[in-house]
């Protein structure tokens, strides 16, 4: 990565710096936007905790072309989910969802864990 590269990316910082991972085998572009419905228990989870306040309705979109799994010093992209609509089904604590991100900022992630 060039030094020009790496001043690019952002920095979380403090206590709010834990974000989730999406990963998906596509690499959007900066400033971006895209609509997703997330279906999948995990993936509606991902959907509940970005939105809380500690969160700032953002997750980390990266990708993953082989083992799906994040890896110290990945480079993925900041999500931030700009309008939320809950699809209602039989699991009304953990709804399925139709989300518009907007891709913001290049994050590095220090650690990683399931």
């Amino acid at each position: 990565m060039s030094a020009g590269a790496a001043s690019n990316i952002a920095l979380l910082d403090g206590p709010t710096m834990t974000r989730s991972i999406f990963f998906y085998n596509a690499e959007p572009q900066l400033g971006s936007n895209t609509g997703l419905h997330f279906f999948e228990p995990r993936y509606r989870l991902l959907a509940v905790r970005a939105l809380s306040e500690q969160r700032q309705r953002q997750f980390i979109f990266l990708p993953s072309y082989g083992s799906y799994q994040a890896s110290h010093g990945d480079i993925g992209i900041l999500a931030t989910i700009v309008n939320y609509r809950a699809v209602p089904d039989n699991n009304p604590d953990l709804p399925r969802a139709d989300v518009m991100l907007n891709f913001t900022a290049r994050v590095l992630v220090l650690f990683h864990w399931l």
